[in-house]
């Protein structure tokens, strides 16, 4: 049944292509001849209820006795009856395009066969009318608008996705900046949240790619107490995509030691730009006009900032951390089917070194909890190991909430293990069939 239910909702599933998969799966777990028996095929019913493919396999067949036949009984019939629900899926993928995924940095094949995989995987999932709901957030210094990669998900009762779209944003995608994690999670949320909450599927999930670490973050700021207005000091850029921000605070000497023992973050975007919506054909503001205060302090207490801007470069990297933490620790924490469950998908090396050595992060030794990896595993809320890395890397992580939906970490190696990572996580969301 869950086999029927899953190649029924894939990119080329049918009733037939799925009836099939049931008939083989049988097939396979029970052979002619086994037990005695030649079963038939089973009986397979496909129908979709508010949304959710719904697959029930039902199998009979006559078995011969043994020890019954002493009572006179030479045969007896045997049946089984199976059902399983694909509920409707409303998911956002997240994927990071900083540069460091192109070279020098990155061998000139990682983010062709990051694109590829990412094409792959939504080519798991039911695009037409009635099916599953996807949309796109791509990040570095920032989030990307529609024409660099923002596909808004689709909002009304019709579901679906246009693979097309879909596929052609991807495919278009380049490579550049800095990691800007943050905003494209809070992106990916907010999207999910707009969906009216009587349209909204079971299932909400967002999947999450990076190669990296936080490292800077995007918005307005009043972070400094004792600067003109409560804005930044004269010279530090006060509002957009925080490059210059973050490398000034890195670099420049001459600010003194403004006090940042507060740091309210408020996110302020009013873009007065627009995209056309391929569904509707409407003009659509590129994004929401939205106030938002997202603290820069860890959900967890698990870093504090300096109250001193002696330690800029780390205080931009800690709250860096802490907002992609909060927000998905947001999502995680909705009651019953309002919870985002997170998958996240990681990519080299660079996920177990440290790209910045804060005093509080600890040595530069296997099994940091501040590496990459094991931020991308508190996003998922799951505390196994990872699997794929050897044994001394692999530490449970210690934010781990039985409360709150339990997601999948892959670590990809290279770039030859993006599309086995997909497949992973495409597997583990199908799986949350009933």
């Amino acid at each position: 049944a869950i086999a029927a239910v899953r190649e029924r909702t894939s990119s080329a599933g049918t009733d037939t292509s799925a009836q099939n998969a049931a008939k083989n799966f049988f097939h396979a777990n029970f052979p002619n001849g086994y037990l005695g028996v030649n079963p038939p095929d089973p009986t397979v019913n496909l129908q979709t209820v508010n949304g959710a493919w719904v697959a029930t396999v039902t199998a009979s067949a006559t078995s011969p006795t043994y020890f019954a036949k002493v009572l006179g009984f030479n045969s007896f019939n045997v049946g089984a009856h199976s059902e399983a629900t694909k509920p409707a899926l409303d998911m956002m993928l997240v994927l990071d395009c900083t540069g460091s995924l192109a070279p020098p940095y990155s061998p000139s094949t990682t983010f062709p066969r990051l694109k590829a995989a990412a094409i792959y995987f939504i080519n798991q999932f039911q695009s037409a009318s009635g099916g599953d709901r996807i949309g796109l957030v791509t990040f570095s210094n920032g989030v990307g608008n529609f024409s660099e990669g923002f596909i808004p998900i689709d909002k009304t009762s019709t579901r679906g996705f246009d693979r097309t779209a879909m596929t052609n944003a991807i495919n278009n995608l380049s490579a550049s900046g800095w990691t800007a994690s943050a905003e494209a999670m809070r992106r990916a949320f907010a999207e999910l949240n707009a969906i009216p909450t009587s349209l909204r599927s079971a299932h909400r999930v967002i999947v999450f790619f990076s190669d990296g670490a936080p490292n800077t973050i995007a918005g307005n700021f009043s972070a400094f107490s004792g600067a003109p207005n409560g804005d930044l000091p004269s010279g530090l850029s006060t509002r957009g995509f925080p490059n210059s921000f973050y490398s000034s605070l890195s670099r420049d000497n001459s600010l003194g030691a403004h006090s940042v023992s507060s740091l309210p973050q408020t996110m302020d975007y009013s873009y007065t730009g627009s995209y056309i919506d391929p569904k509707t054909s409407q003009s659509t503001p590129r994004y929401e006009a939205l106030t938002q205060t997202i603290s820069l302090q860890s959900y967890d207490n698990k870093r504090s900032l300096s109250t001193s801007i002696a330690n800029n470069a780390c205080n931009v990297n800690k709250a860096a951390r802490n907002m992609l933490e909060n927000i998905a620790n947001t999502a995680r924490s909705g009651s019953g089917n309002d919870a985002v469950t997170v998958m996240t998908l990681g990519l080299g090396s660079e996920l177990y070194s440290l790209e910045l050595d804060c005093p509080d992060y600890g040595a530069d030794t296997p099994g940091n909890t501040e590496y990459g990896a094991n931020i991308l595993r508190r996003l998922a809320n799951t505390k196994d190991p990872d699997p794929n890395y050897p044994s001394r890397y692999s530490v449970p992580v210690d934010t781990y909430n039985s409360s709150q939906p339990t997601g999948l970490f892959c670590w990809a190696r290279t770039d030859n293990d993006l599309t086995p990572c997909f497949n992973a996580i495409a597997n583990a969301i199908l799986r949350l069939s009933k």
